[in-house]
């Protein structure tokens, strides 16, 4: 779950990920214009992967914004792995 203070419109909450030591590496971005308000919690945002046989994962949490003031809090975070 994450809270977002100060956001403008142009400013993004993004996931950056790494399999396997950059094997496959993507980004998931959220826009405060879109998906998200500011001043309230939410427990809604969610980042599927479908990959087979990954022995590791690297995930950052960033704001992509432009100015100091732009902020999120992460309460939690779930990862989940299937055995296919």
């Amino acid at each position: 779950s994450f809270y977002a203070i100060e956001m403008e419109h142009s400013d993004d909450l993004c996931v950056n990920y790494e399999i396997d030591n950059g094997a496959i590496t993507g980004e998931k971005c959220w826009s405060s214009l879109h998906a998200f308000d500011n001043g309230r919690w939410y427990d809604d945002k969610s980042l599927e992967l479908a990959v087979s046989n990954a022995q590791s994962l690297r995930i950052r949490c960033r704001v992509d914004g432009d100015d100091e003031k732009d902020d999120v809090l992460i309460d939690s975070v779930t990862v989940q792995g299937l055995e296919q």
